[in-house]
């Protein structure tokens, strides 16, 4: 009981780390993480909060995945409703931390967007660390990548690709230009990945001694 406490207590506190930090990487002004490109340019263009629509984007591979598994839908993972809301409340709360973050340099813009990746990265580590709930963008890759058996890594990257794709073309569609799609977006899908690897090899070193 107490360990299973633990590790709710774990997934929470990953989802405010990455609520965090997706917020942090847009304050670089260089674009959205892949994943939230899509729901960032909605809010944009709608003038809802970037938390409301990463929320709402979430409740919908929640209920996705419902609509996909049917019966076979794990009961637990109805937990990742509530990731959903508390994620959105994250990134709204943290725009408000950080609404004095103004990057004036390149520089600078990189730099928060380096710390943003390192922040987002640790969140996602703690998340499988967790390892009881899937984050819904996650979670929908995962029942895909299952129904058509195909291996997670390659849904996962088809995933985000359209996601971005979406987002490039809504922006052009509504205001001729490209929105929350820059080399900041390239960057992060490029180094998260590697970043979480670092924290798990850390984390097994210290096991270790």
């Amino acid at each position: 009981m107490k360990q299973k406490t633990q590790d709710y207590l774990i997934l929470f506190v990953s989802i405010l780390i990455v609520g965090f930090a997706i917020t942090l990487i847009t304050k670089a002004q260089l674009g959205a993480t892949a994943v939230t490109s899509l729901a960032f340019v909605i809010s944009q263009l709608s003038g809802l909060s970037f938390g409301m629509m990463t929320g709402l984007f979430n409740l919908i591979y929640v209920l996705l995945q419902i609509a996909i598994q049917r019966k076979a839908f794990p009961k637990i993972q109805l937990f990742q409703i509530g990731v959903s809301f508390i994620l959105g409340f994250a990134v709204d709360f943290a725009n408000y931390l950080f609404q004095h973050v103004l990057p004036e340099t390149y520089i600078q813009q990189l730099l928060i967007l380096l710390i943003g990746c390192v922040v987002l990265g640790f969140g996602v580590f703690l998340q499988l660390k967790a390892a009881k709930v899937y984050n819904p963008a996650e979670g929908i890759v995962n029942v895909i990548a299952d129904v058509m058996n195909r291996p997670f890594g390659v849904v996962k990257t088809v995933f985000d690709v359209t996601l971005v794709i979406l987002a490039v073309l809504l922006g052009l569609s509504v205001t001729g230009s490209v929105i929350g799609v820059r080399e900041g977006t390239i960057i992060s899908a490029l180094i998260i990945g590697p970043i979480i690897g670092v924290f798990q090899k850390l984390a097994n070193k210290l096991a270790e001694t």
